[in-house]
């Protein structure tokens, strides 16, 4: 099995000042005006515990906590060098980078696959836990999903059809957008004839996205929208950069960046895992132990069949999606469903406080 890195950008640079031996011992002012000259640095190992075998690491970047995109192209270059030594010198080919879209340009990518680095993405596996963050959201919304309205922009996109298609089956309303209006027609009359079910279609966003109760984004919006309460908004297109334009952020209203995965028990690892680091270390599992899932990859076309695939492997192992990740921050289903049933209870006090004032 083939060791892989995983890079995190999530942790601010404590995990570098602690394993450096001069960084450990200045005061913590003086050790991050240091950080910039710091090059990438394995900061974390990833053990098999069955085994006893390394499988992986954890590598931090410090040139990406310091304004990385005011970088110039020399200085930015120095710290990808950094990321090409340091994974020589562990003997690893595989480098797993979940946010690599906030930080790496494609040439960069490119010039790290040219010295012999594989860069994934780790999307198709972010897009297999959406997928069953979304089952376990309609099962925890099961009464009322009949009633449930959902808007996915950017149907018209291989990413946004695979939610469609998981959606089609579980709702009674759904509103499809994007900007090609035949291929939206295309795929509203396979979901009537496979589905029965009738959607809407519309190459405007806010008609696509206003007032809905889940609203599914395949592709960034320019403009703001409303949601009501409860609602799960989710972004699902590949260049993520944040938690997308809302016009609230009460609790009730979930911006779903990804399904929260639980980490292998037979894993050891130097730390506890964020979400997004966890990712990155089932990418570099699922890619070295499954050909089923590097195929999926080198293939790139997104479709609900694929992604189920993937899904369905967390189940050989076996690993639970246990909550939802906003904001970089993992949410358990148990207070999902609290937040849901507390709302609920009270959009119904109220109907029945209305319908009994009306004379």
């Amino acid at each position: 099995m083939e060791r892989f890195a995983v890079i995190s950008v999530v942790d601010k640079g404590e995990r570098i000042i602690k394993s450096h031996s001069l960084l450990r011992r200045l005061p913590d002012k003086y050790a991050r005006l240091c950080l910039k000259y710091i090059p990438a640095r394995k900061t974390g190992l990833i053990v098999d515990n069955e085994e006893s075998l390394e499988l992986g690491y954890i590598i931090d970047v410090p040139g990406f906590l310091l304004d990385w995109n005011k970088l110039t192209r020399a200085k930015r270059l120095k710290h990808i060098l950094g990321i090409e030594k340091v994974l020589k010198e562990l003997g690893v080919k595989h480098l797993c980078f979940p946010t690599l879209y906030q930080y790496l340009t494609e040439e960069e990518v490119l010039y790290l696959e040219g010295r012999g680095i594989l860069v994934l993405d780790c999307y198709i596996q972010r897009l297999a836990g959406l997928i069953l963050t979304l089952k376990q959201l309609g099962f925890i919304m099961r009464r009322d999903m009949p009633f449930i309205e959902v808007g996915i922009w950017g149907a018209d996109t291989d990413t946004g059809r695979a939610f469609v298609e998981a959606m089609a089956t579980r709702v009674n309303n759904m509103c499809i957008g994007g900007s090609n209006r035949r291929t939206l027609g295309i795929l509203a009359d396979q979901l009537l004839k496979s589905t029965g079910l009738s959607c809407r279609v519309t190459t405007d966003v806010r008609t696509c996205l206003n007032s809905k109760h889940v609203a599914v984004l395949a592709q960034p919006v320019e403009t703001r929208y409303n949601l009501v309460r409860p609602s799960f908004h989710i972004n699902a297109y590949r260049e993520h950069r944040g938690p997308g334009l809302m016009t609230s952020t009460d609790a009730g209203i979930y911006t779903i960046d990804m399904g929260w995965v639980e980490s292998p028990r037979n894993l050891s690892i130097d730390f506890r895992l964020e979400p997004w680091e966890g990712l990155g270390v089932l990418e570099g599992l699922l890619y070295n132990v499954s050909r089923v899932y590097r195929e999926d990859i080198i293939n790139k076309r997104i479709s609900y069949d694929q992604l189920t695939r993937v899904a369905a492997l967390y189940g050989l192992y076996p690993l639970r999606v246990q909550g939802l990740v906003q904001d970089g921050i993992g949410v358990h289903f148990d207070r999902v469903r609290m937040e849901y049933f507390r709302y609920r209870k009270r959009w119904l006090n109220n109907k029945s406080t209305s319908s009994n004032n009306t004379p």
